[in-house]
């Protein structure tokens, strides 16, 4: 989900030029983001299910620690899409569209490497 929310607004992004396209690309990659907290909601809820809580053990704390500071940060960069979402519906001048696109972009992005990196960690490792 957060990498297809990654490409969506990398297609918004190139597309800034054109307001209707930007606006499909932030918007879904905004919805995408939501359906990833969603994802990890639902995750933390099957832990409580299991009785595993953050005092269980040193693996527990560390899993929701590390992972409650990363979604902490994604609801950060759901706002900043919000904000790039809102400044191209009110059709802001051009000239602001592709910095606040990049630093949008750029925040997410960092934020999908930083997962696929805790995902390899914590799974695969």
């Amino acid at each position: 989900v957060i990498i297809a929310s990654s490409i969506t607004l990398e297609y918004g992004r190139r597309r800034i030029t054109s307001p209707r396209a930007g606006i499909a690309g932030v918007g879904l990659a905004g919805l995408l983001g939501l359906g990833f907290l969603a994802g990890q909601t639902a995750a933390w809820s099957e832990l409580v299910r299991a009785g595993i809580y953050l005092p269980t053990s040193p693996d527990a704390s560390f899993f929701y620690v590390l992972t409650g500071v990363h979604g902490l940060h994604v609801i950060v960069a759901l706002a900043v899409l919000a904000w790039l979402f809102a400044t191209l519906v009110r059709n802001a001048r051009e000239a602001e569209r592709p910095f606040l696109a990049g630093v949008a972009a750029a925040f997410w992005h960092f934020l999908a490497g930083t997962w696929i990196y805790l995902f390899i960690l914590l799974r695969v490792i």
